[in-house]
């Protein structure tokens, strides 16, 4: 006979080592669940995935950080960072005027509270590298605010050195129907939903991702800016089950 497991609630739990968090309604058993990846890019099999995320919703993957389907040749060879499975294009972060974070690179993080709601805070600024007169970006973070299980709110701000375009980047191997500020993610048997705001004029984008091996073929979600600015902010709601009126 098992021993009864405790069910734990709205947990926000970080693996020191790692620098990585996941965020959860309850544990164990899920509705809602988030990993979002802090850290370093100096790891073994290491991505250019910092600031990058996971969203499961019950048993489903509903917001996917992609990876390769199989080892070949170039996996692990010089040209590695061309494949499009390595690089911050393919993950649910943020990208400065088309790239995203350089390497090596590390982001710093912490827990916080945002009008009583846990949050977890990561700042990528020196990770986004550097242009010919300095950093990239003068402020480049991510603020994940967890709403007790009926959501993620995740603010995106980016202060840059010279006007330019700023990107909020997801991807799923869901159904997504576009809006001009929502998006829905119909997995096979769950369902997502997500709205979006900026203190500057965005759209919603939609694309395929070009994948290396054929399969699966992941929609990709783009809230872009419509044109250059020096400062930005993205917001981006994430509700499952499409709940909250969205």
């Amino acid at each position: 006979r098992y021993p009864r497991v405790r069910v734990r609630r709205n947990v926000v739990r970080r693996y020191p080592v790692l620098d990585w968090y996941w965020l959860a309604d309850r544990w164990p058993d899920p509705d809602l669940y988030l990993a979002i990846r802090g850290g370093t890019t100096e790891v073994p099999h290491n991505h250019l995935d910092l600031m990058s995320f996971h969203c499961v919703v019950r048993d489903e993957s509903m917001i996917t950080s992609l990876g390769p389907s199989e080892y070949i040749d170039t996996t692990f060879s010089p040209r590695r960072w061309e494949l499009h499975e390595m690089v911050s294009a393919s993950k649910n972060t943020i990208l400065v005027n088309g790239v995203g974070i350089t390497r090596p690179a590390r982001v710093a993080s912490r827990v916080m509270r945002i009008g009583g709601y846990p949050a977890v805070r990561l700042d990528a600024t020196d990770a986004m590298g550097s242009i010919k007169d300095g950093l990239a970006t003068r402020f480049c973070g991510r603020l994940f605010v967890w709403l007790n299980g009926n959501g993620v709110l995740l603010v995106d701000r980016v202060v840059m050195r010279h006007f330019g375009r700023v990107e909020s980047r997801f991807h799923t191997l869901g159904t997504v129907a576009a809006g001009l500020d929502t998006v829905r993610v119909r997995g096979e048997r769950q369902r997502l939903a997500m709205r979006f705001a900026a203190d500057v004029p965005c759209t919603v984008r939609l694309a395929a991702d070009a994948m290396t091996s054929p399969g699966p073929d992941p929609r990709m979600i783009r809230w872009c800016t419509d044109g250059l600015h020096h400062q930005v902010t993205l917001a981006t709601l994430l509700v499952p089950g499409g709940q909250g009126g969205l």
